[in-house]
């Protein structure tokens, strides 16, 4: 019989790259369902932006055959560009997932789409923003901060379109019809400079956008370690998605469908309310049973693996992992263009359609 040490040799192959893609994950958990992780080339990991000034290189890369369709600004494989520009609907089903919108970024039908459109008219302000996708931009950076950051090399950077990309072509355009500042370029590119304030939701700056001159240009050791950015990106499809939102198969069978309370009871909320005010009234899904503060003290405390654990814990974990990723600005819902095509020719009545699962909302 085959010992401890002969079993772990056979295996250690497997540990090893299991243990790498653990590594490269740091710090990328907010990524879920539309970067895969174990694509990243070795050595490659997640850029944290902490408070802080900041000087940032953007690096180029070859674009690959999986840029975004519509999103993507038309780059087409074997063409230089510095980013991959993709829409996200964020905290999708029970696990929180984020999904790439397969209607804004490359004009294919969207289960989440689809539900906002049909019930536009009865959703709540909260409940929109919520659902709705929002435009994100994936760089590869070289960050100059400290030495440490520059040994690091090429880092992979996830950013809100909004506080990055779209200050940068504000100050890209040259003026008096100069052209525009080809800040990411190799050789005649620029510093990237910036200053990132607060670090929570509701209080995160991204302010003093400026470009400086380059010492040098870009170390062929660094343009080296570029790849096609593109090819980490995972497109869900419709089924997935709706899945992942509904919380159970497009094609599930119309008999349990049928057997759903939500669908057969023709006023069921109003007979759950009292069900759930009770719960919230013992411990609410957002509150620190021994009055710590929720999402930020996240296993900072003694009692948050006491005996059983809390019973918030994984609220608590969800609560945590959002206050990592960059905040989004409220912006106005933009109409869909008549040209997209956002519904499946297969989908089913909105009638037959099992509710999304929702959550409940988080106190501020």
């Amino acid at each position: 019989m085959a010992g401890f040490r002969d079993k772990y040799k056979k295996q250690k192959k497997d540990l090893l790259r299991r243990h790498e893609q653990s590594v490269a994950d740091k710090g990328g958990g907010q990524f879920g369902s539309y970067v895969e992780i174990g694509k990243l080339p070795k050595g490659v990991g997640f850029w944290k932006c902490t408070e802080g000034s900041h000087i940032i290189d953007f690096i180029p890369f070859l674009a690959g055959p999986n840029m975004p369709e519509i999103s993507g600004g038309g780059i087409k494989e074997g063409e230089f560009t510095w980013l991959v520009d993709l829409w996200i609907h964020r905290n999708v089903g029970v696990l929180d997932a984020p999904y790439v919108c397969p209607a804004r970024t490359n004009g294919k039908p969207c289960a989440i789409c689809e539900h906002i459109q049909q019930n536009r008219d009865s959703m709540s302000k909260e409940e929109f923003d919520g659902m709705k996708a929002k435009r994100r931009t994936l760089y590869l950076i070289w960050c100059h901060d400290n030495s440490d950051e520059e040994n690091k090399g090429i880092q992979l950077w996830d950013m809100a379109h909004w506080f990055m990309e779209n200050n940068l072509k504000e100050i890209a355009e040259r003026p008096k019809g100069g052209g525009t500042i080809l800040y990411f370029d190799p050789d005649a590119g620029k510093n990237v400079l910036f200053t990132r304030r607060g670090s929570g939701m509701s209080n995160t700056q991204f302010l003093g956008h400026r470009f400086d001159d380059r010492e040098a240009p870009i170390p062929d050791k660094i343009l080296d370690q570029s790849f096609p950015l593109d090819s980490i990106i995972k497109y869900s499809d419709y089924d997935e998605i709706y899945k992942a939102f509904y919380g159970t198969d497009k094609n599930a069978d119309s008999s349990n469908a049928a057997d759903a309370p939500f669908e057969t009871d023709p006023e069921p909320e109003p007979e759950q309310e009292p069900e759930q005010e009770v719960a919230e009234e013992e411990l609410q899904p957002d509150e620190c049973p021994v009055n710590g503060e929720f999402g930020a003290d996240h296993d900072q405390l003694e009692a948050c693996n006491d005996g059983d654990g809390c019973p918030n814990w994984d609220n608590c974990y969800a609560a945590n992992q959002e206050m990592q990723p960059d905040p989004e600005p409220e912006q106005e819902p933009e109409p869909p263009k008549r040209t997209q095509r956002l519904r499946s020719t297969k989908t089913a009545d909105s009638a037959d359609k099992p509710k999304p699962i929702r959550k409940p909302i988080r106190r501020k």
